[in-house]
C-alpha cells in the first residue's frame, strides 16, 4: 500500500512546481501555483509561513489584472468566435486566497485581520455561481463569533480512524473549508484502502477528490477522476450518482474542447445507467443535446431535447429545454431553415417567460439577448435594435448582488457595442451578434 506524502515533501513540490510555472511566463500558472505553496504550507502545519505565502499570492495578483498584456488577452478570448484556452478566474483565485487566509487568521487569534480578508472577499464575490464560496465566508464568521471553537486543532487529513464513511464525510468538511489538500489526502487513503468488491465507497471518494482538485482550479485532472467515479457508480448500480457525475464531467471535457468524450460518457450513461428515474434521464438528455449541437449535429440535439421535455414536469428543466432547442434552431450549425430560425424567437421569448418566473432575471436577459442577435444575423435592422434595448434594461435592471460577474459585465459590452454598431449602420464585422462575445450557448459555456 502507497504511503502517505510527507507533508514537507508536498511543500517543496509545491515550491518546484512555483519555479516551474514562474518559467513559463504564464500569468495564471503562477497565481495557481503560487496559491497551492501556501495551502501546502498550511497543511504542514506551518500556518505563519502560509499566511506570509498567501499575502504574496494577493499582491502577485492585484500587480497580475493590472497588467495591460493580460487585459489584452482576456478582450481576446471574450471576443473570440472560437474557443480559446481555458484559463483561471483570477477574481475567483484572489477570494479563495483571502477565505483560506482567513481561516489561518482565525485559528491563531488574529480576529481583526481574518475580517478584514473576508471583507475584501465578500467585496469581489458580486453575482450569482459563487455560492460555495460565500458559505465559506458565513462559516468563518460565524466561527469569530464563538472563538472558544476556533482554537481547536486543525485536522490534518492524516487521521486514518473511523469508518471509511465517515472519513469521506470528513474530507467532505474539509472541502467546505477550503482545505482540498487535506481532503484529497483522505479521500484517496480511502480509495487505495477499499475493496474491488465495494465500488460504491470507491466512487464517493474519487468523487470527493475530483470536487477538491476542481477547487484547485485543476479541472483537467479533475476530469479522470470522476471518470473513475462515474465508472465504479455504474458497476455498484447507483444510476442516480453516476448521471450526476457524468454531466458534470461532459461539461468539464466539453469545456476542454473534448466534446465527443462528453456525448460518449452522457450516452453510455443513458443506456447501462441501472434505476434512473425519468428526472435524470431528462437532465442527461438535455446535457446530451448541448454537446450534441456543439458539435454540428442539430437534428440529433433537437431530438434529445424533445425526448427531455417528455420525461420531465420539473419547471426549470422544461425552461432549459425550451432555450435549448432554440438555441439548437437560431444557430443552424446544420441543416436548419429560415423557419426554424424564425420558430426560435418564438421558443426564446417562451423560455424567457419561464425564466422570469423562475427568478432568474440573468436567464430571461439572456434569452432577450439571444433574439437581438439573431435578428442582427438575418439583417433585421430595427427589431434587432428594439430588442438588444431591451435585453440591456434587463441587465441593467438586475440588482448588483445577483449580476453574475464577470458574464453580465461581457453581456452588457456586447449589448452596447451591437447598438451602436447598429445605430450607426456599421454591422459588416463578422464579431457583430454573437450574443456576449461568444457563440450563443445553452447552459453552462464550456
Amino acid at each position: 500500500m502507497a504511503e502517505e506524502p510527507d507533508p514537507q515533501e508536498v511543500v517543496e513540490i509545491a515550491r518546484q512546481q512555483l519555479a516551474m510555472a514562474r518559467s513559463s511566463g504564464r500569468v495564471s500558472a503562477i497565481a495557481l501555483t503560487h496559491a497551492q505553496l501556501g495551502m501546502a504550507l498550511a497543511s504542514a502545519g506551518s500556518p505563519q509561513e502560509a499566511i506570509a505565502e498567501y499575502r504574496a499570492v494577493l499582491e502577485y495578483l492585484a500587480a497580475a489584472q493590472q497588467d495591460e498584456d493580460y487585459e489584452h488577452q482576456r478582450l481576446l478570448r471574450m471576443t473570440s468566435a472560437l474557443s480559446g484556452p481555458s484559463d483561471i478566474d483570477l477574481n475567483r483565485l484572489d477570494c479563495l486566497v483571502r477565505i483560506n487566509m482567513a481561516d489561518l487568521l482565525i485559528r491563531t487569534g488574529r480576529f481583526d485581520e481574518a475580517r478584514q480578508q473576508l471583507n475584501e472577499a465578500e467585496a469581489r464575490l458580486r453575482g450569482l455561481g459563487k455560492r460555495t464560496l460565500r458559505r465559506q465566508i458565513r462559516e468563518l464568521r460565524a466561527r469569530m463569533d464563538h472563538p472558544e471553537a476556533s482554537q481547536g486543532p486543525r485536522y490534518s487529513g492524516t487521521d486514518a480512524s473511523g469508518s471509511p464513511a465517515e472519513r469521506i464525510a470528513g474530507a467532505d468538511e474539509l472541502l467546505a473549508k477550503g482545505q482540498p489538500v487535506d481532503a484529497i489526502r483522505i479521500a484517496l487513503k480511502v480509495v487505495e484502502e477499499t475493496p474491488e468488491d465495494s465500488p460504491r465507497i470507491r466512487a464517493q471518494a474519487r468523487q470527493l477528490v475530483g470536487m477538491a482538485l476542481e477547487a484547485m482550479e485543476q479541472a483537467d485532472d479533475a476530469v479522470p477522476v470522476f471518470t473513475a467515479a462515474w465508472q465504479d457508480y455504474l458497476v455498484a448500480g447507483e444510476g442516480a450518482a453516476a448521471a450526476e457525475v457524468a454531466i458534470h464531467t461532459a461539461w468539464l471535457q466539453a469545456r476542454a474542447d473534448d466534446s465527443e468524450a462528453a456525448v460518449h460518457m452522457l450516452e453510455h450513461t443513458l443506456s447501462t445507467a441501472q434505476g434512473l428515474a425519468p428526472q435524470d434521464s431528462a437532465r442527461l438528455l438535455v446535457e446530451l443535446a448541448s454537446r450534441q449541437d456543439h458539435l454540428g449535429d442539430s437534428k440529433a440535439a433537437l431530438r434529445s431535447f424533445g425526448h427531455a421535455e417528455r420525461l420531465t414536469d420539473d419547471d426549470r428543466l422544461i425552461a432549459d429545454v425550451t432555450h435549448g432547442m432554440a438555441v439548437t434552431m437560431a444557430t443552424g450549425r446544420s441543416e436548419v431553415d429560415l423557419d426554424e430560425r424564425v420558430e426560435a424567437i418564438t421558443l426564446f421569448d417562451r423560455a424567457r417567460d419561464a425564466y422570469e418566473a423562475l427568478g432568474d432575471p440573468m436567464a430571461a436577459a439572456g434569452c432577450e439577448h439571444e433574439v437581438a442577435a439573431l435578428l442582427g444575423r438575418l439583417r433585421s435592422r430595427e427589431p434587432a435594435t428594439q430588442r438588444y434595448e431591451r435585453a440591456l434594461a434587463r441587465y441593467e435592471a438586475i440588482a448588483p448582488e445577483d449580476r453574475n460577474d464577470p458574464i453580465w459585465s461581457d453581456e452588457v459590452a456586447d449589448v452596447r457595442e451591437n447598438l451602436a454598431a447598429l445605430i450607426n449602420g456599421a454591422t459588416e464585422s463578422p464579431l457583430l451578434f454573437r450574443s456576449g462575445g461568444h457563440l450563443m450557448h445553452h447552459g453552462r459555456t464550456p
